[in-house]
């Protein structure tokens, strides 16, 4: 758009009009404007006036446009060039920079040849609809060794260690695949190439029909509009199409999984009955403070305070490619917070404390690590599929519904709010940092609150 602004009559009685047109914004955040002042004659007629206005505006608009946009630049780059360029830039965690790694694979062949200033909302509509459709989601498909499969891998003259380095593998990969357990259907295709056979004829494939979830459509879109947001802010592309042409994908509000209170119930009374110390310690601190699963692994002994009772969560434990699992900061900034924990879960805390003193001791020089709550034997943070997977077999082996650590989060909410405690309460003790996504989340309970609400108004006006 083009501002037109009168700015002063001259002394031979013409007037002087400035033209400004926005280009977007500077990388420090401030807006990029370029400005024209033009003289109009003082005997021009008030309607030729704005004619005359609107069409020299028009074309200085053109002309600016077209000398703001790199014509090389913005000409030749594909989006795939520039999303290369969006990650590298190190405005990004590591976290977030994986993330969007793993989400432009999807994108990348379907929009990533495309040239960057070319690119349409018809085009990113089409990608979204394909997410939307059966099979596209590979989460869940997998591959199972066949007999020939482990006959030839069995008569391989090189190791587990040379095949997985050979075929770009991790050994437990190729182990699995001699036990005929099964993997990803891209770790069978790279067995099968170093093999030099058909995938088919050592795997048996097993692919679902699963689409992509409304929440993961919408993750894809803001990428690409978040890409498409720093070339227009670069002068690469004349408009954001995924913001100024398109609607966010909508995205169903879906209620929280929890546990009902006879459940929980039986949970605690299934962790007492094991007596394993460090997995009755995860499942109180998942189900008594609401923590997230990284949380629970970023946990440190000094974050404790055991006189007052109090628990800080400051940081999260996170899987990075290359470098393990390492200390990473909180998913936002409310996130980081002082909870009041009860004393059943202290007591819990304080018996898995002694265990841990002893176990350290115990390892003497092969304890690895420093002061995390949450270790495996040598003292390294536990794996957060570690903590996933214990819980799905504790709930096997008592036959209780299989759960996830985010489950025991929202049976926390869950209970707060039943028992009186109000959303601003509760936000400051998860750590949500809107009160609009507790609202969202936990719409059901309001529901049924604002109703009981009205039942007991309605029984005081009877009695009056």
């Amino acid at each position: 758009m083009v501002s037109i602004t009168k700015i002063r009559t001259n002394k031979d009685g013409s007037i002087s009009y400035r033209f400004k047109v926005y280009l977007g914004r500077k990388t420090d955040g401030k807006q990029l404007l370029v400005g024209k002042t033009v003289r109009l004659k003082p005997d021009l007629k008030p309607r030729t006036v704005e004619q005359r206005l609107k069409t020299l505006a028009a074309e200085y608009e053109q002309q600016v446009r077209c000398n703001a946009l790199p014509d090389k630049m913005g000409g030749d780059i594909t989006f795939g060039q520039y999303a290369e360029r969006y990650l590298a830039g190190g405005q990004l965690s590591a976290r977030t920079a994986t993330r969007y790694a793993e989400l432009l694979r999807k994108i990348n062949p379907y929009l990533g040849d495309i040239k960057l200033s070319n690119l349409t909302q018809w085009q990113i509509e089409d990608f979204l609809n394909l997410l939307r459709q059966p099979g596209q989601n590979q989460r869940g498909n997998y591959a199972l060794p066949q007999p020939l499969l482990i006959k030839l891998l069995q008569q391989c003259k090189a190791t587990t260690a040379e095949i997985a380095a050979s075929a770009g593998l991790g050994c437990g990969t190729v182990k699995k695949a001699l036990l005929g357990s099964k993997i990803a259907l891209s770790s069978a295709d790279k067995i099968a190439a170093y093999l030099h056979r058909p995938t088919t004829e050592l795997f048996e494939i097993h692919q679902g029909d699963r689409c992509y979830a409304d929440i993961t459509v919408r993750e894809y879109y803001r990428l690409i509009a978040a890409i498409l947001n720093k070339a227009l802010r670069e002068r690469l592309v004349e408009h954001n199409v995924a913001r100024e042409f398109m609607k966010p994908p909508k995205v169903r509000s879906q209620e929280a999984h929890f546990l009902q209170t006879d459940e929980l119930k039986a949970l605690i009374a299934a962790v007492e009955e094991e007596k394993k110390l460090r997995q009755k310690a995860i499942v109180y601190t998942l189900a008594f403070a609401g923590l997230r699963r990284a949380e629970l692994l970023g946990l440190d002994w000094a974050d404790i305070d055991f006189a007052r009772m109090k628990l800080q969560v400051n940081k999260t434990r996170q899987v990075r490619t290359g470098q393990g699992i390492v200390p990473a900061p909180t998913k936002t900034e409310k996130s980081r917070r002082s909870i009041t924990i009860p004393q059943a879960l202290a007591d819990v805390l304080q018996e898995w404390r002694v265990e841990w003193l002893h176990l350290r001791e115990e390892q003497g020089p092969n304890w690895l690590g420093d002061d995390c709550v949450f270790v495996r034997k040598n003292g390294l943070p536990m794996h957060p599929d570690s903590v996933t997977a214990m819980l799905h077999r504790l709930a096997a082996r008592h036959r209780l519904r299989d759960f996830t650590p985010h489950v025991l989060r929202h049976t926390f909410a869950t209970q707060q709010l039943t028992n009186g405690v109000d959303i601003k309460t509760l936000g400051a003790r998860t750590g949500h940092s809107r009160d609009s996504t507790l609202i969202n989340i936990y719409a059901h309970l309001l529901n049924e609150k604002e109703e009981a609400a009205a039942a007991i108004f309605d029984d005081l006006m009877r009695s009056l």
